[in-house]
């Protein structure tokens, strides 16, 4: 039997479903769970949506936010709802350890539902779910829903709501359609998209024009005063949380600015180091089939992970520490 026959037969009976996105959860986490989130309870499931924590405010504006629920440790009917799923999606995630913080309890102990992959990164631990539906190929986990909805012969329930989800999805995790595995699929999904009458111009408007005054300054003081050219390849940015307070922070106020690095003439690997009360968070971006496989930098110098062109890790050391070890790591390129 095939994965997508194993999942229509999962689907075939109404089920108790819970979907989980990531930490910091992306345009791609959201998306993916708020489209999936709909078309299973278009055809008769009972769905909680969670995240580990808010998403950034420039995402509040997606069709269906509002039925997205950030998890409390201390919230015992969200963790009674994951406890009682008779079916969990990890969506764009695949460490249930590291990635989605207290609500990994309440999933641990979960021992009876059937665990679902819908994800896009590398390494997929696959023999930790009863189906897989893994394509570190793919642009996005959001191009992986509309695949599904596609193969299970679904596509005439596509609304407007959730194409407009796959669409944000799709349009974030690859820099606006800017890097990544931008494949004529891609392409051919955005066209029948925009033929059920996505605008591009109103959510490019809808997720990228919204930011505040003081996300502006910060970009541009991070820009002016922060940036730092190790060698005409390697540039980065590094933000103490005085900084960021400084400049009234919030989370998604730096989404974009490791992309913006990339711009400079000559620079093909980029990084942005923020500290945060728990450890600094490390986020690098390469470009190029050429270029610097950032993935595999990651887990070299950081413990940390993603895809070629894009991927993230935690340090714990100070920052001074964590930067020395960083212009260690690219001295050894």
């Amino acid at each position: 039997m095939s994965d997508i026959s194993k999942l229509r037969e999962i689907l075939r009976q109404p089920a108790k479903m819970v979907l989980i996105g990531h930490a910091n959860p992306d345009g791609d986490a959201v998306g993916s769970l708020l489209a999936w989130g709909e078309y299973l309870e278009r055809t008769g499931h009972e769905v909680a949506l969670f995240v580990p924590n808010d998403p950034p405010v420039f995402l509040r504006s997606m069709d269906g936010f509002a039925r997205l629920r950030s998890f409390r440790a201390d919230d015992r009917s969200a963790a009674e709802a994951v406890e009682k799923a008779e079916v969990i999606f990890a969506m764009d995630f695949n460490e249930t350890e590291t990635r989605i913080g207290a609500l990994s309890a309440p999933v641990e102990a979960n021992r009876t539902a059937c665990r679902v992959l819908i994800d896009h990164h590398l390494n997929p631990p696959k023999e930790r779910f009863d189906l897989c539906f893994s394509d570190t190929e793919a642009s996005s986990t959001a191009l992986i829903v509309y695949r599904l909805i596609r193969d299970l012969g679904d596509l005439a329930s596509l609304t407007l709501s959730m194409a407009k989800n796959i669409y944000v999805g799709m349009m974030t995790d690859t820099g606006n359609f800017s890097y990544g595995n931008l494949t004529g699929e891609l392409y051919r999904i955005i066209a029948d998209l925009v033929d059920r009458g996505v605008s591009p111009a109103e959510l490019n408007a809808q997720v990228f024009n919204v930011y505040s005054e003081w996300r502006m300054r910060l970009i541009g003081y991070a820009l002016h005063e922060k940036l730092t050219l190790l060698n005409p390849k390697t540039a980065y940015v590094a933000l103490s949380m005085a900084e960021l307070n400084r400049f009234h922070y919030r989370p998604g106020d730096t989404e974009g600015l490791v992309n913006m690095l990339l711009s400079i003439g000559g620079v093909g690997m980029s990084a942005l180091f923020t500290e945060t009360n728990e450890c600094i968070k490390i986020s690098l971006r390469s470009r190029g089939t050429e270029g610097v496989d950032v993935n595999r930098f990651a887990r070299t110098w950081f413990s940390g992970g993603g895809h070629k062109n894009a991927a993230g890790a935690k340090s714990f050391a100070t920052m001074e520490e964590t930067l020395r070890r960083f212009e260690e790591g690219v001295n050894a390129l």
